[in-house]
């Protein structure tokens, strides 16, 4: 398991910006998990977060998932503008 651990990648990161839908965004979650990813970022400008038990199946708990509120979001989305 240390070696799996130890794999992982901040190379390529999520960003997840208002999510309406847990079960998309855990279903992103449980992706990442599998891909080896270990950010996910979530800017909750209009919406809040909230998880799908059943679809996560856990998988949250190997990740580092950083929230960021309406004023951070609105920070990040200028800056990051596509």
């Amino acid at each position: 398991m240390e070696r799996v651990l130890n794999n992982r990648t901040r190379f390529v990161t999520i960003v997840l910006e208002d999510i309406f839908q847990s079960q998309n965004a855990s279903a992103v979650v449980r992706t990442c998990e599998c891909l080896g990813l270990q950010d996910i970022h979530i800017i909750e400008t209009m919406s809040s977060w909230t998880t799908n038990k059943l679809v996560l199946r856990g998988s949250n708990k190997w990740l580092d998932i950083i929230r960021y509120k309406r004023k951070m979001g609105i920070i990040l989305r200028t800056v990051f503008k596509p």
